[in-house]
């Protein structure tokens, strides 16, 4: 259970923190009225998203993370290196935190009337974390990983931000 914990990476989590409360900071700032409830639904749609891209790319780059050293930032936790039964665990956690966001997608949606466009921007950026290392697209290795990472978290993220 440790090396799951390890394998999620929490110490990432910080990012989507902060861009989360930026987009919502700025809704408020814009005149959305404050709802703490609001806010944290919203944040159960982004983290389960967040923490299943540390399994995606894991699972997906067990083969890549043998010719690298891993650093505190890139290069994977190494945990499914080192423990290989782990792998199947990690991509059943990675479609279950999806199916998780998605589903606080469809609840925020129907709590708030929010429009359709919002639950496929919720499905989409969780494809995104798959697209990002997994194949066919594998844009990680195409030299498209960072602009897609660019995009989501610094564009889609702070819209989620329940305004």
């Amino acid at each position: 259970m440790a090396k799951l914990l390890q394998l999620a990476r929490p110490q990432f989590l910080i990012t989507s923190v902060a861009l989360f409360t930026m987009g919502a900071s700025w809704a408020i700032i814009l005149g959305s009225p404050f709802s703490l409830v609001r806010i944290l639904l919203g944040y159960l749609i982004v983290l389960p998203a967040h923490l299943s891209v540390s399994f995606i790319n894991d699972y997906f780059d067990v083969e890549a993370d043998k010719h690298g050293n891993p650093s505190r930032f890139s290069g994977g936790s190494g945990i499914l290196l080192e423990q290989p039964q782990l792998q199947k665990p990690a991509l059943w956690i990675a479609l279950l935190l999806n199916l998780c966001s998605v589903g606080f997608g469809i609840l925020f949606l129907l709590i708030y009337s929010y429009p359709l466009w919002f639950l496929a921007c919720v499905v989409a950026c969780n494809l995104i974390g798959w697209i990002y290392s997994a194949l066919p697209f594998k844009f990680v290795y195409r030299g498209y990983g960072e602009l897609l990472t660019a995009f989501t978290t610094g564009c889609v993220v702070p819209h989620w931000a329940p305004w």
